[in-house]
């Protein structure tokens, strides 16, 4: 690989290839190799070639200002039903504008905007009222957000009895713009409010399981997928409760038995359609939805939702799409998850 490096043209660059590739070969891999690897490898990098250190530098901030360009940030919509009034809910709001892992914290709330809006004055809300509940908390989070930021994320957390809802759905019309459905426009993703619960006893499970997910980037989603229309929710169970489970495909809505076997088994990640599709094709396109990387799988389902947005509503997965996305170290700061009396 040396022989080849130092084979090609230098061009105007002041460092030969080689010098690059170490260079930023380092800085890849600076918190993947262990320490006294990475140190020798500084070291031979420093003994032969000179300069190397500068050139170290350079693409030490050319990769921080690429990071920078992208801020992850997050609206956490929380849903959480009245006891005394049926089908009305209390919402809460939070946006955390950097989702880089060491920039915010559950626990201690740190890196969290609590959102607040004049019609929260009254305490429940029907469904029919949330869309324009959330065009509101869209507004507030626009201060908030830089030229590096993302497109928001939104995460949605639910009861049981609402996890089979077509959020993703919901139509949005800010100021002066035209409505569109905010699944389209962003990446909505569904959470189960029952995770939140202090007493939630499979957190360590959950949390294992999505480190094994972020760890398969290069894994097609469809090979890291597991097929349930075809079982009973206890064979279902006996499948995904193994540690190298960590994602659901269903081509039919789940019942509440599937929900409760997903948050007992901790799986991280579902993706199912809401309603029983007749066409043949939908299977096809399910499967073709699934060819990238199932950390790609929240771009790819907002990507399938905008593109199906303009065509007819029965013929298209795009409108019947839900994402379950649990990321254990994305949550509401912490609270008392519960109704108010």
């Amino acid at each position: 690989m040396l022989d080849n490096l130092e084979d090609m043209p230098q061009g105007s660059n002041l460092y030969s290839r080689t010098e690059q590739f170490v260079a930023r070969f380092l800085v890849d891999v600076e918190n993947k190799l262990h320490p006294e690897e990475f140190n020798k490898l500084k070291e031979w990098g420093e003994q032969s070639f000179e300069n190397f250190s500068e050139l170290l530098l350079r693409k030490d901030e050319k990769k921080t200002s690429k990071e920078q360009e992208n801020i992850p940030n997050h609206l956490i919509i929380y849903l959480d039903s009245s006891k005394q009034q049926k089908k009305r809910y209390f919402v809460s709001a939070w946006f955390i504008p950097d989702g880089a892992n060491e920039k915010f914290n559950h626990l201690t709330g740190e890196g969290y905007k609590f959102l607040e809006i004049e019609e929260q004055e009254q305490e429940t809300f029907t469904l029919e009222q949330i869309p324009s509940l959330l065009e509101d908390y869209l507004d507030k989070i626009t201060p908030y957000l830089t030229d590096f930021s993302s497109q928001p994320t939104i995460e949605v957390f639910l009861p049981y009895e609402l996890l089979n809802e077509p959020i993703d759905t919901w139509i949005i019309q800010q100021e002066e713009e035209l409505p569109i459905s905010i699944g389209s426009l962003y990446k909505v993703i569904l959470r189960s409010s029952r995770r939140l619960r202090k007493e939630y006893p499979h957190r360590n499970v959950w949390v294992q399981k999505w480190k094994t997910l972020k760890e398969l980037t290069e894994n097609a989603c469809s090979k890291c997928c597991t097929s349930g229309d075809c079982h009973s929710w206890k064979e279902l169970f006996s499948i995904l409760n193994q540690e190298t489970a960590i994602a659901l495909k269903l081509l039919k809505p789940p019942s509440n038995n599937f929900f409760k076997v997903m948050n007992q088994t901790a799986i991280p990640v579902a993706l199912w359609l809401r309603q029983e599709l007749q066409n043949s094709h939908h299977q096809v396109e399910l499967d073709e939805l699934l060819i990238c990387s199932i950390t790609e799988l929240p771009e790819r389902v907002k990507r399938k939702r905008s593109d199906d947005f303009p065509y007819d509503y029965e013929q298209r997965i795009g409108h019947h799409l839900s994402l379950l996305w649990e990321n254990p170290h994305i949550l509401p700061p912490q609270i008392e998850y519960t109704t108010p009396s």
